[in-house]
């Protein structure tokens, strides 16, 4: 167990699960949360476990190895909020149906390539089977409020303690990080700061001469009101990644290689119209929420995971697939031992512009 103090800076899913496992290992730990849930990019995420959706081989395995671990959380937590039906994919960006499930078995994953028969048999109510298709056992999903909620409240259970707040600056001594200092004033000392709050994140660092390189995009999720289930897996479509969950409600996105940089949005009216298309035999869906949000992209797309370089207690988590990789961002944290997994997405990479640096 390492002593002293942490706070870690963002309650959304990979603040919570950072947060929830420091607690587990018995550090003392104090998670700042906005309290602004318009702004937290995680409840407008769709929440999908997901490996298919890369074909870079290291990203993949790390993804893999989180996905692995979103397992043993469900095996060791029943009460987790998450399911794992699987993800069935078509349209596969850059590459062949074959190769992308030779890839993904390599990663040690169970894929099966459908005909549009086998296809019509996994999902009689599909109304247009593609002529080929994957189907990628033990991916999974899950309500993203009510990830948020569980990682939140275990964290609780361990010790944690959550303050409403917003940072407006970090204080430093000697060379490391000293504590913050909140929007209305208020000082908090600490021996660690882990700084995961989304796009805010960059202007936190900019004091210190670190520019994270962080895009916004615009993004949206969309939850239909109880509806007859007829979708079991998740979908990957070419257009659309969606999923049903146990009550019937469909949770619909598009996800950032499917929509262009520029699109202003997901328009509500397609996607629905396009589900309808999929599954004709479906009562006509009625929108119970539309959540917008801006997605924090790293400007080469990869996690920024790791140490402030010249700035001893201070680290940083942003990364666009925040409920994918989040038990193992909160591993990597967390834990007492030193993890490999994550020297390629640190902040030393070329992508990271860091200018000449004064004395904090």
């Amino acid at each position: 167990m390492t002593t002293g103090h942490t706070l870690v800076v963002g309650a959304g899913i990979v603040g919570v699960a950072i947060t929830r496992q420091l607690a587990a290992n018995g550090h003392v730990v104090t998670c700042i949360d906005s309290a602004d849930a318009s702004t937290q990019t995680s409840l407008g995420s769709l929440a999908w476990i997901n490996v298919s959706s890369t074909s870079d081989p290291d990203y993949a395995r790390l993804r893999s190895k989180s996905l692995r671990a979103w397992h043993n959380l469900a095996n060791d937590h029943p009460s987790l909020p998450a399911t794992f039906p699987g993800t069935l994919i078509w349209g596969t960006q850059n590459k062949g149906h074959e190769a992308h499930a030779d890839f993904l078995r390599d990663l040690g994953l169970e894929v099966s390539l459908l005909g549009q028969s086998e296809f019509k048999n996994s999902v009689a109510d599909f109304a247009s089977p593609p002529e080929v298709a994957l189907y990628v056992k033990g991916e999974g999903a899950g309500n993203p409020a009510s990830l948020v909620k569980w990682f939140r409240d275990a964290a609780i259970s361990q010790g944690a303690v959550f303050q409403k707040g917003h940072v407006a600056t970090m204080l430093t001594e000697a060379g490391r990080i000293a504590g913050v200092v909140l929007s209305d004033g208020k000082k908090l000392t600490t021996d660690r700061v882990i700084v995961a709050a989304g796009l805010g994140s960059a202007d936190l660092l900019k004091p210190f001469n670190v520019d994270l390189s962080v895009r916004a995009s615009p993004g949206v999720l969309i939850q239909t009101k109880l509806t007859k289930r007829v979708a079991l897996p998740i979908f990957a479509s070419p257009s659309l990644d969606f999923w049903q969950d146990a009550s019937g409600r469909f949770m619909i996105a598009s996800s950032l290689a499917k929509t262009a940089k520029d699109a202003a949005d997901l328009a509500v009216e397609t996607a629905i119209d396009e589900i309808q298309r999929m599954f004709p035999g479906l009562p006509q869906l009625e929108v119970e929420q539309v959540v917008r949000r801006s997605r924090h992209i790293p400007r080469d797309g990869y996690p920024l995971i790791g140490a402030v370089p010249g700035i001893a207690g201070l680290s940083v988590a942003v990364t666009h697939s925040g409920v994918t990789l989040a038990p193992l961002i909160g591993e990597f944290f967390g834990g007492d031992t030193v993890s490999s997994d994550w020297s390629r997405y640190d902040l030393n990479r070329d992508m990271i512009v860091q200018q000449e640096r004064g004395a904090f």
